[in-house]
């Protein structure tokens, strides 16, 4: 694709976020075209990872060609890069969301432009529906950079932008997806590895330092488990994310899983609103299943029921598992008591999903009580 001079770019709704018009985003990536598109930060701009388009970006806004660009992985994709298992570890608790990770990349796999002189590419994956959606559908790596000429302010919704690219080089190649005025919201947090692991953080942004570091090198790791990880585990995880934030705590890391869990699904509904009315947000949930390794890598495990205990202790959990009501009796190695456990509200009306919330959030007070010796202040 060679750069043409004196372009208009197209804006389009991204309403309703049709199968039509998924299809017609990934086939205007596959001619090579360049795409304005909205993150959980800023609208980003990028294209598919080829020469051709990397070039055609960096001239669309007069980017320096030795300043490398952004990737934005879709769920899964590993990119054929280095991931140390600290980096691993801040995906598994940042992603989707604003935390950019500098990782090695071999020579030869992605384009100048792209993989940086010293050999890193930055990679992140965005929580924003249309990006999920759009990288569900079109699974590639997708280039990104802010969605302005360099040195310019970001542009606040798709037609601003448009604005501020109209007669530039390539711009004609150039389509807006609109989603309306983003709210306000600070950078990604930038992060690379040294050769032992040690953490740097390059930028701090949306995610502080303190966590980031923590992430990487907990006290303790606590995994909920339920049975498909749409409800009462990412309730569970996101109460207790909130209690470690209100107790001003650094040093314990949260997770969720589910002994019958496929991958990638969101939360269910009754979940969502009924966090949403406690000020909760779980529109970032992924589900995932329980595995060994997640096991191996947890110190403390907290199942919703005694069924769930015993998947837990099958797959290598046993003396560091608990149900979670056992638990906050101080009763962690103790037989549960029949009937144990927190009600699964699937199926159920608002008012059970409220329920489980609230017996929720009456144990994982007690919980933390019991790990405070542990975790730093």
């Amino acid at each position: 694709m060679t750069a043409e001079d004196g372009g208009v770019p197209e804006v389009v709704q991204a309403h309703p976020v049709s199968p039509e018009f998924l299809e017609r985003i990934a086939r205007h990536l596959d001619d090579g075209g360049l795409l304005v598109y909205p993150t959980e930060t800023v609208y980003g701009v990028g294209g598919a990872i080829r020469v051709e388009v990397v070039e055609a970006l960096a001239e669309l806004k007069g980017r320096d060609p030795d300043k490398p660009f952004l990737v934005l992985l879709p769920e899964g994709h590993d990119a054929g890069l280095d991931w140390p298992p600290e980096a691993r570890a801040l995906a598994d608790r940042f992603w989707p969301g604003p935390v950019t990770l500098a990782l090695d990349a071999p020579e030869g796999a992605f384009p100048p432009g792209v993989r940086s002189p010293s050999g890193k590419v930055a990679v992140r994956r965005s929580p924003h529906p249309f990006l999920e959606a759009l990288q569900r559908h079109w699974p590639h790596p997708l280039l990104s950079s802010s969605a302005n000429p360099s040195g310019e302010a970001p542009g606040a919704d798709g037609r601003e932008i448009a604005d501020a690219f109209r007669g530039r080089p390539g711009s004609d190649r150039l389509l807006v997806v609109d989603v309306g005025v983003l709210p306000a919201s600070p950078p990604s947090s930038v992060v690379q590895f040294a050769p032992d692991g040690t953490l740097e953080v390059i930028r701090e942004g949306a995610v502080s330092e303190e966590a980031l570091r923590a992430a990487v090198d907990p006290a303790i790791r606590i995994l909920f488990v339920c049975t498909g990880n749409t409800c009462r585990s990412p309730l569970a995880e996101a109460i207790t994310r909130r209690e470690i934030a209100a107790r001003g705590w650094v040093g314990i890391e949260v997770a969720s899983a589910g002994v019958a869990a496929g991958s990638g699904g969101e939360a269910s509904e009754g979940s969502r609103v009924a966090a949403a009315e406690a000020g909760l947000d779980l529109s970032a949930h992924r589900s995932r299943p329980l595995t060994p390794e997640l096991i191996a890598a947890s110190e403390l495990i907290l199942t919703m029921s005694d069924r769930h205990l015993e998947w837990v202790e099958r797959l290598g959990g046993e003396g560091k598992a608990a149900v979670i009501t056992s638990f906050a009796r101080g009763e962690e190695v103790q037989p549960p008591r029949p009937g144990e456990g927190v009600t699964d509200p699937f199926g159920g009306d608002l008012e059970a999903y409220r329920g489980t919330l609230a017996h929720l959030e009456a144990l994982i007070p007690r919980v933390l009580d019991r790990v405070a010796p542990i975790v730093k202040p």
